[in-house]
C-alpha cells in the first residue's frame, strides 16, 4: 500500500498525466502555427506542478531537452526549465517569507556515487547470509537485482533522443548519488524514488532481443507485493 500511495499520488500519475498531456495537445494543435510550443509548454508547467509533489519530479525536465542541441534550441530549453522550476520557487519562497526556511533534514539523503548502492548490497548479503530466506532481506535482494538490471539495460541502450530513455537515466542518475537514509527499510525507499526508471525500462525493453529474462529480472522487486498478497512460496 504504501508503495502505491507514494508511487501512484507523487510521481506516476503526475508523470504520465504531464507527459500524455503535451502528446495530446502536440496531436490535438497538429499544423496550427505555435501547437509544438504550446504542446511543450503545457508539459512543463504540469511538470513544475508535479515538483511540488516531490521535488525529485523535476528531473523529468531532461523529456524537454532537444534533440538537436543549438544555440536557438538550448535557449527555448531554458525558458521551458524555468516554467517548470517557477512553481517550486515560488512555494519555497512563500515558505521563507513565513519564516520556515528550508533546514537540512535530508543530509543522508545523499551519498558519494554508489556508495548507499554498494552499502545495501553488502549489507542485504550479510543479513542473508546469517539469518536464511526467511529474512525480509529478500525482499531487499530482489529489488537490488531489480535495479540492476534496469542500469545496465539503460545504459546499453543508450538513446539520447529518446526522451524516455533520458527520463530513465536521469533517475538511474540519481540513484547511485542516493545516500543511507534513502536505502534503508526493506526492501528501501529508493523503490518508491526510482519508479520513472522502471517506467522508462519497462517502455525501452520493448524492442530488446532478451526481453523476457530482462524483463523478469528488472521486474523481480514486484515479489515484494506479491507478499502482500500474502502468497504461500513467498
Amino acid at each position: 500500500f504504501d508503495f502505491l500511495a507514494s508511487s501512484a499520488f507523487t510521481i506516476f500519475v503526475p508523470y504520465l498525466t504531464y507527459y500524455l498531456a503535451g502528446w495530446y495537445c502536440s496531436r490535438l494543435l497538429h499544423g496550427r502555427p505555435g501547437a509544438s510550443a504550446l504542446a511543450i509548454g503545457l508539459a512543463a508547467g504540469l511538470l513544475g506542478l508535479a515538483g511540488l509533489a516531490r521535488e525529485t519530479n523535476l528531473l523529468g525536465a531532461v523529456i524537454l531537452v532537444p534533440d538537436q542541441l543549438t544555440i536557438g534550441t538550448l535557449a527555448r530549453f531554458v525558458g521551458r526549465l524555468v516554467i517548470a522550476l517557477l512553481p517550486l520557487l515560488l512555494w519555497v519562497g512563500y515558505l521563507w517569507s513565513m519564516g520556515l526556511p528550508p533546514d537540512d533534514g535530508g543530509a543522508r539523503n545523499f551519498a558519494p556515487v554508489f556508495s548507499g548502492f554498494t552499502d545495501k548490497w553488502i549489507t542485504t548479503v550479510a543479513i542473508l547470509r546469517a539469518d536464511g530466506w526467511d529474512s525480509f532481506s529478500r525482499f531487499s535482494l530482489v529489488a537490488l537485482i531489480g535495479l540492476t538490471t534496469q542500469l545496465a539495460v539503460l545504459l546499453w541502450l543508450r538513446e539520447w533522443r529518446n526522451p524516455w530513455w533520458r527520463l530513465g537515466i536521469a533517475y538511474a542518475a540519481l540513484m547511485t548519488v542516493l545516500g543511507p537514509a534513502v536505502w534503508e527499510g526493506q526492501p528501501c525507499a529508493v523503490t518508491r524514488v526510482a519508479v520513472p526508471m522502471v517506467i522508462a525500462f519497462n517502455i525501452l525493453l520493448v524492442k530488446c532481443r532478451w526481453f523476457w529474462p530482462l524483463w523478469l529480472l528488472g521486474n523481480a522487486g514486484l515479489i515484494h507485493g506479491a507478499d502482500f498478497m500474502r502468497l504461500p512460496w513467498l
